[in-house]
């Protein structure tokens, strides 16, 4: 009998938990491909600062405060692909718009961003430890952060956004 659908028959699962996916195929010929794919919605965020008249609620979704940002939509996409003992991933993170809370600008909007990685991964056994060494760029693009004049530290907010242009890593691990 014929099956009326045409195309790749995918035998795999796709697990879901609190915003997040995960999916991993069954090992084949070109290896195993995984995705995981987590989301942080905000839709309100309140900070409680204590004032002489007693407290002040300030409303942060969606807001830089200068010291943090508190963005309402965040993402982060891992696409990875595995053969034998070494690993590719492709990572995309997006950051929604603030907007600078007070300051000598405020209401000054801090843009989206959107950020790519690359690293390439090597597990191995070494005197019968596992051991892992990986290489990788971050801020793929060299995108710069968006500019904040109510930030403390060189007019970006370092806890939200990367580092300015691109950043090169290499890391070794080992499992005791």
């Amino acid at each position: 009998m014929r099956r009326p659908f045409l195309g790749p028959d995918y035998r795999s699962r796709w697990t879901t938990q609190k915003g997040a996916a995960h999916y991993r195929t069954p090992e084949t010929g070109a290896g195993v491909f995984g995705l995981n794919w987590a989301n942080t919605l905000t839709f309100h965020f309140d900070q409680t600062v204590p004032t002489n008249d007693g407290t002040l609620k300030i409303k942060r979704a969606g807001t830089e405060s200068g010291s943090q940002a508190y963005p309402k939509y965040k993402s982060v996409a891992i696409g990875t692909w595995t053969l034998g003992q070494f690993t590719a991933s492709l990572t995309g993170r997006y950051i929604s718009a603030v907007h600078e809370a007070g300051g000598e600008m405020p209401g000054n909007k801090l843009g989206r961003g959107l950020y790519g990685g690359v690293q390439l991964l090597w597990n191995t056994k070494l005197s019968g430890r596992d051991f892992s060494f990986a290489v990788g760029v971050n801020n793929l693009a060299g995108t710069n952060p968006p500019a904040c004049y109510v930030c403390q530290l060189n007019n970006y907010d370092p806890t939200t956004y990367d580092l300015p242009g691109q950043f090169f890593y290499v890391r070794a691990g080992v499992k005791i």
